[in-house]
């Protein structure tokens, strides 16, 4: 075998020698980073395994509500005033506050009026009599009076210094005193008529008044309390239960009811947002009343939110009213959406130290100790300082769970 040949065998050895190395080297290199990312994974699965929570805004409350007029006034058949003999208006015609609906007319009161009328005749009668009586004393007082005076004046004219004048004084005397009893009787009599006549005046006042209101109540015109859309019904003019005229507002708002669970977040000037079930249209809208009685003690027509079922079954219900920014059509069905605007976290989540509240935020695997400041209820703290949306805590906490602490998430 010469030399060259010997060389070449030699660099195909060397080859072969070389691809192996390589394999070689390339394991190691593979069994290195494998040990590596064993250790990774074991010193990861050595942090406490915790189940993590999402801070987020809480739902909106959701109710269920009905399209109702504003107004609703209903009349009903008054027999105390009578019977209908006209209506002034026809159905579905407009009205405005003050417009005749219905007029009566009450024969009774005719009746009375009639009576009354007598009365009032008689008197006037009585009025003339004291009248006349009155200027019969007058008269006979002024008579008297005229004589007394004669009287006196011939007394004074006697000489009494004569026998006979004396004599005639002395009767004139007499006769003055008998005309002064006289006149202070007519007088009295004058002044006995004067009350009489007053007396038949009143009464005769009284009458003409009685039959002044009286004849007032003969025709009574029921007018409209609102402004509005009448709707008859003729059944009404037979019976008392049923309205005869429904006079309903064209301005309309949504009737409601809210629990008492949730009675707190429903308050005058809070906006909310009506949408029909029939249609997904959302309508703006403002809450403006909201009763403090309760209504019933059923809450079947309110919905609560975060799938709280506390507030369910039977409890207090109010009701509240809310206004459109667009009218709906009377008695649609609409579901009303609140929104609160809250962060609640559980109370799983919430540390409670020396009447101070604490949750462990977690940012980048560390959980950091964080004050918070709200309140309890329904399962939930309601957070008002201390926590923002999306940021992420820890959901149990428990004696092991440090501030600072390496978690992982589960």
């Amino acid at each position: 075998m010469t030399k060259e040949t010997k060389k070449k065998r030699f660099s195909k050895k060397q080859r072969i020698i070389m691809i192996l190395s390589f394999f070689a080297i390339l394991l190691v290199v593979l069994g290195l980073a494998v040990v590596q990312l064993t250790k990774k994974q074991d010193t990861k699965s050595a942090d406490p395994v915790y189940d993590q929570y999402e801070v987020t805004a809480s739902d909106p409350l959701m109710f269920d509500g009905v399209v109702q007029p504003q107004d609703l006034q209903e009349i009903y058949y008054d027999g105390t005033l009578g019977k209908i003999t006209s209506i002034a208006i026809t159905d579905q015609q407009e009205v405005k506050k003050g417009n005749v609906l219905l007029t009566y007319e009450n024969s009774t009161v005719q009746d009375q009026v009639t009576e009354q009328e007598r009365s009032l005749n008689r008197a006037s009668l009585s009025v003339d009599g004291a009248k006349e009586n009155l200027q019969d004393a007058k008269d006979q007082q002024a008579t008297s009076q005229s004589k007394l005076d004669e009287a006196k004046n011939k007394l004074k004219a006697v000489d009494q210094t004569k026998p006979e004048g004396q004599a005639q004084a002395s009767e004139l005397q007499a006769t003055v005193e008998s005309l002064t009893a006289e006149v202070s009787a007519a007088s009295e009599s004058t002044k006995q008529m004067e009350q009489a006549l007053s007396s038949a005046q009143l009464d005769l006042n009284d009458a003409n008044q009685a039959v002044e209101d009286s004849k007032k109540n003969i025709t009574t015109n029921v007018t409209s309390p609102i402004d509005g859309i009448v709707y008859l019904d003729e059944k009404g003019q037979s019976n008392p239960e049923v309205p005869v005229v429904k006079v309903v507002s064209k301005e309309v708002v949504v009737k409601a009811s809210v629990t008492e669970f949730d009675y707190q977040y429903v308050k005058v000037d809070t906006p909310v947002t009506v949408t029909p079930v029939v249609s997904d249209e959302a309508i703006k809208g403002t809450i403006t009343s909201v009763s403090q009685l309760a209504n019933s003690t059923t809450a079947s027509n309110v919905a609560t939110s975060l799938g709280d079922t506390s507030s369910a079954g039977t409890s207090a219900t109010y009701p509240f009213t809310v206004t459109m920014e667009k009218p709906l059509q009377y008695g649609f069905n609409v579901q009303i959406s609140l929104a609160l605007n809250e962060l609640r976290v559980p109370v799983s989540a919430v540390v409670v130290e020396e009447d101070k509240l604490f949750v462990y935020q977690v940012t980048d695997n560390i959980a950091h100790k964080v004050a918070i400041e709200g309140s309890a209820a329904n399962g939930f703290y309601t957070v008002t300082k201390g926590l923002q949306a999306k940021d992420k805590i820890i959901l149990t906490v428990d004696d092991a769970l440090k501030d600072g602490m390496t978690v992982a998430a589960s």
